[in-house]
């Protein structure tokens, strides 16, 4: 009989790869090749998108995760039956200091209408401001907020706008929060006592509150430096890459390095989709290592140097917070006391998972090790139907990031005369059909389709995708699943629909660029414009 922990460990591992199949439909691709013109125009809105969402801390530079709706709740004298209990921040998917003060979302739901010449789409959920009790030893609610996150598109003017309005529905008489301060992505509303509700008008893009360093902050800097050729642009970035490393691994970060200019530690899995494009020494083939952040060192966990960092440097405790985001991995890792990365590669590589095969064949690719790349690519087009890369433990949906990377494989092998042109050509051709144009399709079932309006996801790439009638998003992850690995990654920030995210959109982006560059002969700094 299976131990508790090896249970834990299976199921956290097939939620995570079941997590990544949301399902969008993409119409047929036509054989030959899309258009430069059309690459470079899909090229330029992916980079919009990722500079819509950096954020400049100060000593660092970080990526938000997605759009997202950023709201913030702080008292500087939290009182319990008259008893001060101090500062408190209450903010959604983490939990702050002794008390566990957050924000837990909960019950989203959405409605769209169209007039005769506007789209629009409500998105409403709850907030449930919470901390721990000891006496009770849970986490309670002590005050709950309803938020409404409206979006319109007019069709007559091709222009959006969005507000959001914020009703107060309870505060815990025993606290209080009727003098605690209410914020939207940084914009003081005022305190929560003040009004029964709140509006306001707000950007069309607010950055989500929480980065992901392993993946989004390692690669974001490559990508930018690649296009832009611009040290300045990501140096911040690159250099709270090393300083995190270099905390993780105790002062011997791993002997990867990128050429930007200067040296930096950048070390990630996915490096190898960058080959051709910039200097790199090192590179491991796809390893633990990888995943360092739900890696076991003497200290407990690597996420917990990442933490650090954010808290060390204030990050977190302010009006428009910034924090990392805790990935199922790293959930996993600390609920099983083992090594997430491990586990995760691991069971990808005994389905034969095209995750992996991609991984694997870029880094093949990298040393130069064609025969053993080849038979990589060989093993994805057998997943490979016309539609996307599938995987053995997916529903009805395609992975875009599989998609990504079989595209990067097969440009560089086709680049290089090992394979034909057919199969990456068709496959570019559904990657850039997966660019969001601000509207599109939803279904949370695969049953009823919404027509959602997110402007500030334009240019980013659909985390997944499928045939579903429509063109459309729709998340999907087993209720079983759901509930059984619930609280091992950070809770959700935001309830509205996120048919983006910034990882996708940087792989999605750099498989283009190697097809690009194989396929045409440009580079990437001869692209934007």
């Amino acid at each position: 009989m299976l131990s508790q922990k090896v249970l834990v460990s299976i199921l956290l591992i097939a939620s995570i790869i079941l997590a990544s199949f949301p399902l969008m439909t993409v119409h047929a691709a036509a054989s030959n090749a899309p258009s430069l013109d059309r690459l470079k125009f899909v090229i330029n809105r992916a980079y919009q998108y990722l500079m819509r969402l950096k954020r400049d801390l100060g000593p660092y530079t970080v990526f938000a995760e997605y759009p997202a709706l950023p709201v913030v709740v702080h008292i500087s004298d939290l009182k319990f039956n008259g008893e001060s209990l101090g500062e408190a921040w209450f903010i959604p998917g983490i939990y702050l200091g002794p008390m566990q003060t957050t924000m837990t979302a909960r019950d989203g739901s959405i409605s769209t209408i169209k007039g005769s010449n506007y789209i629009q789409s409500t998105y409403t959920y709850y907030l449930d401001i919470q901390l721990f009790r000891p006496d009770v030893n849970q986490l309670v609610t002590i005050g709950t907020l309803k938020v409404e996150e409206v979006r319109t598109y007019h069709t007559d003017t091709h222009t959006y706008d969005a507000h959001v309005k914020i009703t107060v529905i309870s505060l815990a008489s025993a606290y209080n929060l009727q003098y605690a301060d209410l914020y939207v992505a940084g914009k003081y509303l005022g305190k929560l006592g003040e009004a029964s509700s709140f509006e306001t008008s707000v950007p069309e893009t607010m950055p989500s509150m929480r980065t992901s360093v392993r993946h989004v902050d390692m690669l974001a800097p490559v990508l930018l430096y690649i296009l832009t050729r611009n040290q300045n642009l990501i140096s911040e970035t690159a250099t709270m890459d090393d300083d995190i490393l270099t905390a993780v691994f105790n002062g011997n970060p791993p002997s990867t390095r990128v050429y930007m200019g200067a040296y930096y530690h950048i070390y990630d899995i996915y490096l190898p989709i960058f080959r051709s494009f910039i200097y790199m020494e090192n590179i491991q083939a796809p390893c633990s290592d990888h995943f360092w952040d739900g890696k076991w060192f003497n200290y407990g966990v690597g996420f917990k140097k990442v933490l650090e960092t954010f808290e060390t440097h204030n990050f977190i405790k302010k009006p428009y917070p910034a924090y990392p985001y805790k990935s199922k991995i790293v959930g996993g890792a600390e609920l099983t006391h083992t090594d997430g990365g491990t586990l995760f590669l691991s069971f990808l590589q005994k389905i034969n998972d095209p995750l992996w095969l991609g991984w694997l064949g870029l880094y093949y690719a990298y040393k130069g090790d064609w025969n053993n790349a080849i038979n990589e690519w060989n093993e994805i087009v057998n997943y490979w139907d016309g539609i996307g890369v599938k995987s053995p433990v997916q529903g009805n949906g395609y992975s875009t990031i599989r998609l990504a990377l079989a595209l990067a494989l097969g440009s560089i092998l086709a680049g290089n005369g090992k394979i034909s042109w057919t199969i990456p050509d068709k496959m570019a051709q559904v990657l850039i059909a997966l660019q969001w144009n601000g509207t599109g399709h939803y279904t949370n079932d695969g049953k009823t389709v919404y027509t959602i309006v997110k402007p500030d996801h334009t240019g980013g790439f659909l985390v997944s995708y499928g045939p579903i009638g429509s063109f459309g998003f729709v998340p999907f992850r087993p209720s079983l699943l759901d509930n059984f690995i619930k609280g091992a990654g950070s809770p959700p920030e935001y309830l509205g629909p996120i048919p983006t995210n910034t990882e996708t959109t940087i792989v999605s982006l750099a498989a283009l660029l190697q097809y690009i560059y194989w396929r045409y002969d440009v580079r990437p700094d001869e692209i934007l414009g």
